[in-house]
């Protein structure tokens, strides 16, 4: 009689549990990685739709500033729904989560913030006012407003400045400026070339909000401690 070779039924779960403890241990690196690669492209792909939505919404008020086309930070949002899939929804401090920084901390200052959620989920938040043009340089016009963009949304966590959540400048012209980065220093006299580093570079992160001028000035990658 020829012999039946085969597994136990001990082998079999012995291996087993072996491949869940490697993927355990794998799938949260796998996981970070994705997310650490997708921070840049998302953050890319955002300043262009929103740049190209401030150049109809300017055209179409027959205007070349934003300050010139909407009255305030409701009008602006309300306006963009023309031109960007998503919508108006409400303000950062009325149903949607206050973002926190790099460490954790509330971030001060973000409340009444109001946000646009777009088609595919990811959110922005945003609060105009005067231009500054004393310091804009070149085919600038002044920072009007700071934005707050979230690449997952609002509601989903982290929340966290630097890891969901980039800080952006909105110039009057309706170009969108990564903070802390080398493009800023070219567009206004008062930021500093290379903000990030000390502050978002691959030693140290403080509370994050340099992180999108990082990523920008480093090829469009997350170079810091994700």
């Amino acid at each position: 009689m020829r012999k039946k070779f085969g597994f136990t039924l001990a082998e079999v779960l012995i291996t087993l549990s072996i491949i869940g403890v490697v993927a355990a241990m794998t799938t949260p690196t796998l996981v970070g990685g994705y997310q650490k690669a997708k921070v840049g492209p998302s953050i890319r792909k955002f300043m262009s739709t929103l740049e190209n939505a401030n150049e109809f919404l300017v055209a179409d008020k027959e205007t070349n500033t934003i300050s010139g086309a909407v009255a305030d930070a409701d009008e602006y949002l309300t306006e963009l729904e023309k031109y960007i899939e998503g919508r108006a929804d409400g303000t950062m401090d009325a149903g949607t989560p206050a973002p926190k920084d790099f460490v954790g901390t509330d971030l001060v200052g973000a409340d009444g913030f109001k946000v646009f959620t777009l088609k595919a989920g990811d959110a922005f938040a945003v609060s105009l006012q005067a231009p500054d043009r004393d310091n804009a340089q070149g085919s600038y016009k002044g920072k009007v407003a700071e934005i707050y963009y979230d690449i997952n949304g609002f509601d989903t966590k982290p929340n966290k400045i630097g890891k969901d959540i980039f800080n952006l400048v909105l110039d009057n012209s309706g170009s969108v400026i990564p903070h802390g980065g080398n493009a800023e220093a070219k567009a206004y006299s008062d930021a500093t070339a290379d903000a990030w580093k000390g502050s978002c570079d691959e030693t140290t992160v403080t509370n994050g909000l340099t992180c999108a001028g990082s990523i920008a000035d480093n090829n469009w990658k997350v170079i810091y401690r994700y």
